[in-house]
């Protein structure tokens, strides 16, 4: 009983953060858009060469890269511990949180939260 409280805590945890990784989420796994979006405010802000600008930009892309990969891997890890009938309630958890999350995309501008 405390191995499936742990896993289930877990698994809540790990569903919270990787919603940032999601290839369709919102911040480090990034809307389309999100990293030439937050280029340009940095690029802005910090008066970027073309070249640092292109730098970052490819830094964040392979953040978003690893991200998603590590999401992917952990989820195997997860399902490879669970018993069948738990394996189909986590891909139920994970698909009704990814349906919750579709209308959460980008909120946090009309929340007036400002990222750089």
């Amino acid at each position: 009983m405390i191995k499936i409280t742990t896993l289930m805590i877990a698994l809540a945890l790990f569903v919270s953060a990787t919603a940032f990784a999601n290839e369709k989420g919102c911040y480090m796994g990034g809307k389309e858009g999100f990293a030439e979006k937050r280029v340009e405010r940095l690029t802005e802000k910090l008066s970027l060469s073309d070249a640092q600008a292109a730098q970052i930009k490819s830094i964040f892309d392979s953040k978003k890269e690893k991200m998603i990969a590590l999401k992917n891997e952990t989820n195997d890890q997860v399902a490879a511990v669970l018993t069948p009938e738990q394996k189909e309630k986590f891909e139920a958890m994970k698909k009704e949180f990814k349906e919750k999350r579709k209308g959460h995309k980008g909120n946090y501008k009309e929340a007036g939260e400002k990222r750089a």
